[in-house]
């Protein structure tokens, strides 16, 4: 009996060395299991881990994953969660954490971004990717490659973006039919969604600040989504928000605001894709199809630069603010226009608005039908700026001061208002009417910002001369007494240290109606400009690059110049 036991033990003892050493790998730390299957998530490790689950076969279907802590990927290549063969399949919520420094890059890489693929009943929700560089050929993004189907909800795309594919680009997304809703896009300086011209099929197409392709289907649905500061490139159907939108996507209260949209097309490219080369504001391409019940509607583009990188593009490209073009969609055929485009708003001051003179209809497309500018008596207008004669309404302050020159003046149309201001704005904000409040304003470390008494904003002030020699410089403050009694008879609009760059011109403005006289030495030359009223303008032109001098008016020592 005692060898028959043994023989036993010295079997079971054999097939346990025999197993996989998978079979009693251990969860690595930060990652937990619940008894119903249900994951969360807390560090590098179990991120990584539950990658690994997701791309080996399990599709978390019916299950929670829940992200408790921020994690830095720092910037090591990342694997995408989910492939096509194997797709996530779960609910992923991100409990308002950030996943930031993502970095992947691989050419030959699809669906590349922090997910790869998603499918229904699949949900990503609550998450924040911040820094995001992503370099591959195809359905490439910020947050994931493909929402093929699905849901992403409150997900949000940060910080420096750099997407880059050969087809299908977003900063959010590369393509998608899953919903889409209060995602948004929000780019630091130099943030970028690029598509690249490699060949056919990967034609650098279907560019988008959200995402870059929403197919065709029953109502696949994009609302209260927003892109920001970013530049959207690519050869044709590139669009701030969505570079191409088959016939029954619903956008609704979607934004974009302070975005550059531009074509990388060569002449003959655009040519030979004449009836796809949209490039818009908001969509880039809206395709007209045997699916109905699309609508555009309530949704703003402010500030948008459209643009040819290469110029014989031009004649061929439709490039509208809100719409690039309609495909199938030609204005002698009604039926046709299924798409609905309604109470959309275009603000802020936009440029580069442009349509081919050939389009027909043998070309099957048409420019977008756009609604008049905001106006001052809109409930929407917060702001405006008048610039060259004409004044430009904003929805917000923020896009007002996005783009206001400097000692523009920016007038408020509603209270309480409140924006950030960088640091190197220097302008002049007043409110329209007695009820209206003065916007609370901070600078880019969140502290207030004390405004001058005639609403100057920021501490230095660039002179608004002009010449043809180049621009000018100099720092102004606002209107200093300079008037000591028995010594002075003035007021000086500048009274620090100043750097000419070629010329400077100074607001001098007379107290007692005399003419000041101003002087200047060292080989500067000063000119007594213009006068309007009490104010006399003069300019000090200067000489060798180096060079300083004292500057006096009516005798009085006024400040240092130096010639830059």
């Amino acid at each position: 009996m005692k060898k028959k036991l043994s023989a036993i033990l010295l079997t079971l003892c054999l097939l346990f060395s025999l197993c996989p050493p998978f079979a009693f790998a251990e969860a690595e730390e930060g990652y937990e299991v619940d008894t119903s299957g249900n994951v969360t998530i807390s560090t590098l490790a179990g991120l990584k881990q539950f990658a690994q689950e997701v791309n080996s076969g399990d599709n978390f279907n019916n299950k929670i994953v829940t992200l408790t802590a921020n994690i830095d990927l720092k910037n090591g290549e990342w694997t995408p969660i989910g492939t096509e063969a194997n797709p996530f399949l779960g609910a992923f919520d991100g409990g308002s954490h950030t996943v930031s420094n993502l970095r992947i890059d691989n050419p030959e890489l699809e669906n590349a971004g922090l997910f790869g693929v998603l499918k229904e009943p699949g949900k990503i929700m609550n998450l924040t990717v911040r820094n995001a560089a992503v370099a591959a050929k195809a359905q490439a993004g910020g947050l994931i490659g493909s929402a093929f189907t699905g849901s992403l909800v409150n997900c949000h795309v940060t910080g420096k973006i750099q997407i880059t594919a050969n087809y299908k680009a977003g900063g959010l997304a590369g393509e998608g039919y899953a919903s889409m809703t209060n995602c948004t896009v929000k780019g630091a300086a130099g943030s970028t969604v690029t598509g690249s011209f490699l060949g056919s099929d990967l034609e650098g197409d279907n560019v988008g600040g959200l995402v870059g392709f929403r197919g065709e289907g029953n109502s696949i649905t994009t609302s209260g989504c927003s892109v920001e500061n970013l530049t959207v490139t690519g050869t044709r159907k590139v669009g701030g928000l969505i570079g191409s939108a088959y016939g029954d996507n619903v956008i609704s209260d979607c934004s974009v605001l302070n975005c550059t949209v531009a074509t990388n097309a060569t002449e003959e490219y655009a040519a030979g894709n004449r009836t796809t080369m949209g490039i818009g504001g908001l969509v880039g391409n809206y395709t007209n199809s045997s699916y109905k019940n699309g609508r555009l509607t309530g949704s703003v583009v402010e500030n948008i630069t459209l643009r040819n990188e290469k110029e014989g593009a031009k004649a061929y490209a439709c490039m509208n603010y809100l719409v690039g073009n309609f495909r199938y969609a030609r204005p002698s055929d009604s039926e046709k226009k299924d798409i609905t485009v309604e109470n959309n708003t275009i603000s802020g001051i936009n440029t580069g608005k442009s349509n081919p003179t050939n389009v027909d209809e043998d070309t099957l497309l048409t420019k977008a039908e756009e609604p008049a500018p905001l106006a001052a008596d809109s409930e929407a207008t917060a702001a405006s700026i008048t610039r060259g004669g004409e004044t430009y309404y904003f929805t917000s302050l923020s896009c007002a001061i996005a783009v206001v020159e400097d000692q523009e003046t920016i007038t408020v149309y509603q209270s309480d208002l409140e924006a950030t201001v960088p640091d190197d704005k220097n302008f002049i904000i007043k409110a329209e009417g007695e009820d209206v409040s003065i916007p609370t304003l901070k600078d880019e470390s969140g502290n207030d910002i004390e405004m001058g008494e005639d609403g100057q904003v920021g501490d230095k002030k660039p002179s608004a001369v002009s010449t043809d020699s180049g621009r000018v410089l100099g720092y102004r403050l606002p209107m200093i007494d300079r008037y000591i009694p028995g010594e002075s008879n003035f007021l000086s609009d500048t009274t620090l240290p100043l750097t000419v760059y070629g010329v400077y011109q100074f607001r001098i403005t007379s107290v007692d109606g005399s003419v000041p006289v101003m002087t200047a030495g060292s080989g500067f030359r000063v000119e007594l400009a213009s006068q309007e009223g009490s104010d006399y303008f003069f300019k000090l032109y200067a000489p060798a690059s180096g060079t300083s001098c004292l500057v006096f008016v009516n005798g009085v020592f006024l400040l240092v110049a130096t010639a830059a």
